[in-house]
């Protein structure tokens, strides 16, 4: 994000409230999990409901560690 829109941004989250901010990180983690299920079925013709389930909790345990190691996500966009 630039500097000048991230100034911006951090403005409007100081004006909501608490509940508002947990909020749209709900509303964001729904989003990009929705991407991230679209993304698995794409990858994967013929995936069954479950087989998405345990795609999707992989995925984020994957994150998870890699984020409590200090490491970059970029290897799960090449």
């Amino acid at each position: 994000m630039a500097e000048p829109n991230r100034k911006q941004y951090i403005e409007i989250l100081r004006k909501m409230t608490g509940e508002e901010r947990v909020r749209i990180a709900f509303e964001l983690f729904e989003f990009a999990k929705d991407i991230m299920i679209e993304g698995i079925k794409a990858q994967n013709p013929g995936i069954t409901p479950e087989e998405i389930q345990q795609e999707v909790v992989r995925r984020m345990m994957l994150c998870h560690r890699m984020n409590s190691l200090g490491r970059s996500y970029k290897f799960l966009t090449d």
